[in-house]
């Protein structure tokens, strides 16, 4: 086990501490008062990193601290209960929480989509859902000392789908990363629309003048009039700006000889980023959302099946995807802070083995 520097095997942490949960550990706790009220919340500690997994909103992760720092985008509204959650229309802008990773789908993601089934709203049902079947983690594998969160959620409903999530995220103590595995599968008896993006946001510190998005792109379209006039920058970041607007960008990805992808947000000022790695094969694009508005300061690395423009968008080119009944799809996105040069050399070599 690796702690302030130092490795540590079980024994002698154990000779150091009474207790490891002062170390590592997760705490469930409740969240009272404001319109956060009544959300429940695991809290993972894994040495330097923590992350609040949000029990009552489809274990998705609210904050992301290492040594202390916030390293995700927050917004205004900041975490919601979903009680208070209007998802008609635009309102849904009056509860996005943003956070470190919220989960966008099944049946849509973008732009609200309505057939004869009812509305889907703008990036889907599931981010709403609560967890089942929730379990912590914390314990000894040899040497290492793993933490984390386990459970399902489920979008579903009568003459409806029935596609289940089940998810884990695990950190091992001193890694600085954590990994998130879902598998989801159609538990209905009919073909259903399948639409999923992982938003992840990184704010303030990590996004600031001079920051860095590093993407293996193939190729990129803009995807909003903003996008198409800071075509060529979609990688750089610039100071807050009170009149700016999001811009956002799809990106073909490339993929190691392993199927997987990697991106990041590197800030060379403070020698500080945010690197994913992803299965490319399942999640073949990419979305970057880009907003340099001041109070709305962001960049989203945001893997994805689709064009997260909802899903006419899809039936308009034919690339909606589907999935079958029993139907299982599996995928894993790795997040590791980035903490110094050392660390951004290691990535850009993951980066730049992205060639297929």
């Amino acid at each position: 086990m690796k702690y302030l520097g130092k490795n540590y095997t079980k024994e002698d942490i154990l000779r150091a501490v009474g207790n490891i949960s002062s170390v590592a550990g997760v705490r469930a706790v409740k969240v009272e008062g404001g319109k956060a009220d009544g959300i429940r919340v695991l809290e993972v500690s894994a040495g330097e990193l923590s992350y609040d997994v949000m029990e009552s909103r489809n274990l998705d992760i609210w904050n992301l601290k290492y040594k202390g720092i916030p390293l995700n985008f927050l917004s205004k509204c900041g975490p919601v209960n979903v009680g208070l959650s209007d998802r008609a229309g635009m309102n849904f802008l009056y509860s996005v929480t943003g956070g470190m990773i919220y989960t966008c789908g099944f049946g849509n993601v973008g732009g609200e989509y309505a057939d004869e089934n009812g509305v889907d709203h703008f990036h889907g049902k599931i981010r709403f859902e609560p967890a089942d079947k929730v379990k912590a983690k914390a314990e000894w594998k040899g040497n290492d000392y793993v933490v984390g969160v386990g459970g399902e959620t489920r979008e579903a409903g009568l003459f409806r789908t029935n596609i289940a999530l089940n998810r884990t995220i695990e950190s091992v103590v001193g890694e600085k990363a954590l990994t998130l595995h879902d598998v989801i599968e159609n538990q209905s008896y009919v073909e259903n629309p399948f639409m999923l993006m992982y938003h992840v946001n990184c704010g303030f510190p990590i996004v600031d003048e001079g920051s860095k998005v590093y993407i293996p792109t193939k190729g990129y379209e803009a995807m909003n009039d903003e996008a198409k006039k800071q075509y060529e920058n979609y990688n750089f970041t610039t100071a807050p700006d009170d009149t700016a607007v999001e811009s956002v960008y799809l990106h073909k990805l490339k993929k190691n000889a392993k199927g997987r992808s990697v991106c990041a947000t590197w800030n060379p000022a403070r020698k500080l980023g945010i690197m994913i790695e992803f299965t490319a094969d399942t999640l073949p694009n990419l979305i970057e959302w880009r907003c340099m508005a001041s109070g709305d300061y962001v960049v989203g690395m945001q893997p994805t099946n689709c064009h997260a423009s909802g899903r006419q968008l899809e039936i308009d080119r034919g690339t909606l995807d589907h999935i079958a009944p029993f139907e299982q799809r599996e995928t894993e996105i790795r997040l590791t802070v980035l903490d110094g040069e050392g660390d951004f050399k290691r990535f850009l070599r993951k980066f730049e083995e992205c060639t297929l």
